[in-house]
């Protein structure tokens, strides 16, 4: 999902798979549609702006993944991308990464957050490592084994925090 989208509540699945993602609760879509950090980008309020994926319909992810996107947030406790899956988010100007293994959550360390630019963050999971890089550099590396588990029936994959709470005021661009 490039985020490049100037109109509409669609985000477009730009690997050809049809995972259309839908934009929920934006007061005005022109105004959110932001200079991205390539292309466009959209901006999120922090009160109920959300983009979500039916991932487990979509992904229903077992083993090795990865994920990616840039954010650039000043948010200090929110969930930047959160699935029942996994969670990039912050906490007390500090983000880390999660992954749901085998009925419950594994986490990374917590990095300080760098707040008001643009960073790369990835998550992956290789089936002995769960890895986080922040602008290409691995920041967290933690022994894990087993499935990725759905935590609660929620199969949803959400970009700026899960309604109601822990909703992120910043920018996203990119999502892989």
């Amino acid at each position: 999902w490039t985020f490049n989208e100037d109109s509409g509540n669609q985000l477009t699945d730009a690997s050809g798979n049809g995972r259309t993602g839908t934009l929920q609760n934006f007061d005005d879509l022109v105004a959110a549609r932001v200079a991205g950090r390539a292309g466009l980008g959209l901006s999120f309020d922090g009160v109920d702006d959300n983009a979500w994926i039916d991932s487990k319909s979509a992904f229903n992810l077992s083993g090795p993944f990865a994920v990616t996107f840039w954010a650039k947030t000043n948010d200090l406790e929110a969930d930047l991308v959160r699935s029942g899956q996994f969670i990039i988010e912050t906490d007390n100007g500090f983000v880390r990464a999660r992954a749901h293994m085998d009925g419950s959550w594994v986490n990374s360390a917590y990095v300080p957050l760098a707040m008001g630019e643009w960073n790369h963050y990835a998550l992956g999971y290789d089936g002995t490592r769960l890895r986080f890089h922040i602008n290409g550099t691995e920041v967290s590396t933690v022994s894990a084994t087993g499935s990725l588990t759905w935590e609660g029936v929620n199969s949803f994959m959400y970009v700026g925090g899960m309604p109601p709470s822990r909703m992120t005021v910043g920018e996203f661009d990119d999502l892989r």
